[in-house]
């Protein structure tokens, strides 16, 4: 996790350090803001040779109730889990300055995966969202 620019990161036990948070399924990989507060920075990390999940995660049913799953790294992956994050749910209840900012505009969200394919490198780049169709009506009001 990556708050006003001090690193965060999951450590051996899936708990990230300094904190009682844990990564894992149904939880963004990395959160972060920037250094200069304006972006919340969503990461799915990979490593080796994974990619993101096509099959994504169950966000629902259809009519008949089937299960409907959406692939990682897409609008509606991300909405599903920007409404369900615990670890983000905590985020925004130690700083509601930053719930705020997001409602208000003044906070942006860049989504990126990054991947450390285990020669020593890594990169991230950004996914390829619409920002006009990020979903924060689970802030309220």
């Amino acid at each position: 996790m990556l708050i006003d620019g001090t690193t965060w990161s999951p450590n051996a036990s899936g708990r990230l350090a300094g904190t009682d948070q844990r990564s894992g399924a149904g939880t963004f990989d990395v959160l972060g803001l920037s250094a200069d507060g304006k972006t919340l920075i969503i990461v799915e990390a990979k490593g080796g040779g994974s990619q993101l999940s096509a099959t994504g995660r169950i966000v629902g049913s259809d009519a008949v109730g089937n299960p409907v799953r959406v692939p990682q790294g897409s609008i509606d992956y991300l909405n599903d889990l920007l409404a369900k994050d615990k670890n983000l749910q905590d985020l925004f209840s130690s700083r509601p300055d930053i719930a705020k900012g997001l409602k208000d505009g003044t906070i942006s969200i860049d989504y990126k995966v990054a991947k450390a394919p285990g020669d020593g490198t890594a990169a991230a780049t950004d996914l390829p969202i619409d920002s006009t169709k990020i979903d924060l009506s689970f802030l309220g009001d």
